[in-house]
């Protein structure tokens, strides 16, 4: 009977076994779960309280721990994601890591410490298995086993190569690579150094300080398919070797570096897996782009085409065309040619070719009409359009709305576009902004519009020639953070259809043909920063409801009929400017003002102000226009 019992519970350990059922306590190499309490002892200190999951329980499996997995056969941890770990409230607190904490898990293929407050890394990382490194936005100066020279002084550079060439021959394995978003700084090694790691697949150095030139030997990392060097202070000439050699990259980053010469979109023809190409020379007039000679037929079919602000087909009088082997694209997700000097009609054959497109944005060129949109077509995954500050002049095409029917963002701003509101902008129903300012559009706003939009946040149409109601009646908007509506013809008076948008932070109505009674609701958007009603012809006293708006930054109620006095009670410690000239204001300038001690300027010019100069003005340090006349 005994050995019968004893036999069963042989055969129940045995099957717990096949079946991975074993005790969770087993599941745990011993010296990996202490090397995770440590860890955790870094990230949290002085005081911090993150994995909380991750305790010296016997029953705790460390492979269940947040963030660790682990090989289901040796049960060795296998990937660590740690992002976002430290707390926020020790973001102030400098802190390092050492880098030793790593080297019991022997088998870690992935290591993520990203976004954590991270200041500083020391020590050898040597893990023969690691595949995937994340380092990203944290705020590393220096990473000692990248073997980058902060000076001239050989000795230092030759011994930095030679730890970084040890510390990387360790990290052979190594397919992703990314520092993005640190303040790392100084050159990378000429030879050596990152051009070690012969299998990497993914190198971000976007987002830091890097300088010099690049490394001639990362032609060598032929299996490359991400490359982000992205808002560095990479220099010298355009490395076009690197690109002609590099065949298999599929994202190339490059914007805000400081190359110089010329960079030919030609080098990249046969590059079949490229899907990303992001350029821009905000601060490098030395860089210029050629994509038309020679011309090329493209191999690739992009996803995402950026090239914002740079000299593109120099010699063509200043100006250039979009450029030609976008003709054979047909996959484009998201294309932004901005500040190009682009000439020509409005290319609307790149919507026809690209269906797919979520973002288009062609602003600040000289793209002329006719703005074409076929009216047949939808582009279900369109979420910002801009064609903002070009010379298109031409109507809005009517059916607008319905082609683009989950628009998140509209800009058409300065473009001189004439006729009228198009009814369809109703249709939009996700809008988030609109802004059609500084064009010719004329008539009512349509009260589809006003029924229409509920997540409309930005709505920017001033600089037009609209009239009746600023908004259309019967209009509700709930989550309005910014309206500009300045300089028209509107007529009637401050409209209710942004009441119970509590969050607005700023409201301009000024330079239009408003009456009556500036609105008590209006001291219920507590979070207002900037109100402008100036050039109306608003009569009555200001409400006292505008006690309540204590985050003002900016008044002007200027050019109106405004009278009575000033509400004692106003409380405005963040006020700045207060234009209060052309009214009606009569009794004393209350002595609530001294307590807006950040004022810059404050007018009272042509009121009915009197008493004394009040004394309380000299407090006021900040101040540096100060009108009292008449």
């Amino acid at each position: 009977m005994g050995c019968l019992v004893i036999e069963q519970v042989w055969w129940v350990v045995v099957i717990i076994m096949l079946l991975g059922l074993n005790d969770g306590s087993k599941a745990c190499l011993e010296e990996e779960r202490e090397a995770l309490l440590k860890l955790k002892e870094a990230f949290n200190h002085p005081n911090g309280s993150s994995l909380p999951s991750w305790n010296n329980l016997t029953s705790s499996d460390c492979c269940s721990w947040e963030g660790v997995s682990c090989d289901n056969s040796t049960h060795r941890v296998i990937s660590l994601l740690l992002d976002y770990v430290r707390a926020q409230e020790l973001e102030d607190i400098n802190w390092s890591l050492n880098a030793s904490y790593f080297l019991p898990f022997r088998q870690l293929q992935t290591l993520d410490i990203s976004r954590n407050y991270l200041s500083g890394l020391f020590g050898e990382l040597r893990l023969d298995n690691l595949q995937t490194l994340y380092l990203e936005e944290n705020k590393l100066t220096e990473v000692p086993f990248l073997g980058v020279s902060h000076s001239g002084n050989s000795k230092t550079l030759e011994g930095s190569l030679q730890q970084s060439n040890a510390s990387l021959t360790s990290l052979a394995s190594l397919r992703a690579l990314s520092f993005y978003k640190n303040s790392l700084e100084g050159s990378l090694p000429q030879q050596g150094g990152l051009c070690n790691l012969k299998n990497l697949r993914v190198l971000s150095l976007g987002r830091n300080k890097f300088e010099g030139h690049l490394p001639s030997c990362l032609n060598n990392l032929t299996s490359l398919r991400v490359l982000d060097l992205q808002y560095n202070g990479f220099e010298g000439p355009f490395p076009s070797s690197l690109f002609h050699s590099l065949k298999s990259l599929r994202f190339i980053s490059l914007e805000e570096t400081y190359f110089t010469g010329i960079a030919s979109l030609s080098l990249l023809a046969n590059h079949s897996n490229l899907q990303l190409f992001s350029i821009s020379c905000y601060n490098n007039p030395n860089l210029k782009l050629e994509t038309e000679n020679p011309q090329f037929i493209p191999s690739f079919q992009l996803m995402i085409f950026n090239v914002i602000k740079c000299t593109m087909n120099e010699g063509r009088n200043n100006k250039s065309s979009v450029p030609s082997f976008l003709l054979h694209q047909r996959d484009l997700r998201a294309l932004q040619l901005a500040y190009l000097n682009i000439s020509g009609s409005f290319p609307n054959w790149l919507l026809k070719n690209n269906t797919k497109l979520d973002s288009f944005k062609v602003g600040h060129n000289f793209l002329t009409g006719p703005f074409e949109l076929n009216s047949t077509s939808r582009f279900m995954d369109m979420q910002y359009f801009d064609v903002s500050y070009n010379p298109i002049n031409d109507e809005i095409p009517p059916h607008v709305g319905s082609i683009f029917p989950n628009l998140l963002s509209l800009n058409m701003s300065s473009s001189s576009l004439q006729g009228g509101f198009p009814a369809s902008l109703g249709d939009m129903k996700q809008l988030n902004s609109l802004d059609l300012s500084n064009n010719n559009l004329s008539g009512y706003l349509p009260q589809e519009f006003g029924k229409g939009i509920n997540d409309l946040r930005i709505l920017k149409l001033s600089n037009n020639n609209l009239t009746g109601p600023c908004l259309p009646v019967g209009s509700n908007f709930t989550h309005l953070l910014i309206v500009d509506l300045s300089s028209n013809n509107f007529t009637g008076k401050v409209p209710e259809g942004m009441i119970n948008s509590l969050e607005l932070r700023m409201l301009d109505l000024s330079t239009n043909q408003l009456y009556g009674e500036i609105p008590s609701w209006i001291g219920n958007f507590k979070h207002l920063g900037y109100l402008i009603l100036s050039q109306n012809s608003l009569t009555g006293p200001i409400p006292k409801s505008f006690c309540n708006l204590a985050e003002l930054t900016y008044l002007d109620l200027s050019q109106n009929k405004i009278n009575g006095t000033m509400p004692n009670c106003l409380n405005m410690p963040s006020l700045r400017y207060l234009h209060l000239r052309s009214n009606h204001f009569m009794g004393s300038i209350p002595s609530v003002l001294a307590k807006s001690s950040l004022l810059l300027t404050l007018d009272l010019t042509t009121n009915k102000f009197s008493s004394q100069i009040p004394r309380w003005f000299g407090s006021l340090l900040n101040l540096r226009v100060l009108l009292l006349k008449d």
